[in-house]
């Protein structure tokens, strides 16, 4: 406004910053973060080593159940096994029996032509057999020696043979004479023999008890040593 005067007010000046400045000192740890910071890491350490074994506890607890349980049935096995084995010695498998061979073919003989006068003429059932004639004789030397013979005599029909076996004593007789009258020698081959038959029934065509005559003569006979 005119007419006043204003007076003149001297700001004072900022005091001059020092050359150095002065670094404000670090915070003063309370009395509780210099009790807790060495006693927390040593409790942390040790709750950390308590608690590591406490969670691999499970882990090695679950391996050695399964190494146990592994053991136990290789144990098993191996008592089955051997149990399986003693038995099997003890209790052997019955062997099978083997099928018999059947034993090879024979080979077929051949079939030999009998001769005309060996062939009996009739049926065989209309026989009669006289066995064990023992017939005393000669050889040439005069040596005494014994010869066993038996025949066989054919007839036609069975009412023949039944009239040969009442009569039986008398052919027995009639052929026993007859082979004392025959060489020795006659009997050492089968053409002896032969020649036996034939006498043997001309003397039944001759000297027949009842007229009995056989339709066929077979006379077997050896020499005993």
């Amino acid at each position: 406004m005119p007419g006043e005067t204003f007076e003149e007010t001297e700001v004072p000046s900022a005091p001059e910053a020092s050359s150095t400045e002065e670094t404000p000192p670090p915070p003063e740890e309370g009395p509780e973060s210099e009790e807790d910071s060495p006693e927390k890491l040593i409790r942390a350490l040790e709750r950390e080593e308590e608690e590591a074994p406490s969670e691999k506890e499970p882990s090695r607890f679950s391996a050695g159940n399964l190494f146990f349980l592994v053991g136990i049935g290789l144990s098993l096995v191996g008592i089955l096994l051997g149990g399986f084995f003693l038995w099997k010695l003890l209790h052997p498998f019955p062997k099978t029996p083997s099928s018999p061979k059947s034993p090879p073919p024979s080979p077929e003989k051949p079939v030999s032509k009998a001769s005309p006068s060996s062939i009996p003429l009739v049926k065989t059932e209309f026989s009669l057999v006289l066995k064990h004639f023992l017939i005393p004789l000669e050889t040439e030397g005069g040596a005494p020696v014994f010869v066993k013979a038996s025949v066989i005599l054919y007839f036609e029909s069975q009412r023949e043979v039944l009239r040969a076996k009442r009569i039986e004593k008398a052919l027995r007789g009639l052929i026993y004479d007859t082979f004392r009258g025959i060489p020795f020698y006659y009997w050492r081959s089968p053409e002896g023999v032969a020649k036996i038959r034939e006498a043997l029934f001309e003397v039944f065509r001759t000297r027949a008890p009842e007229g009995l005559v056989p339709k066929e003569i077979e006379v077997r006979g050896y020499i005993l040593k």
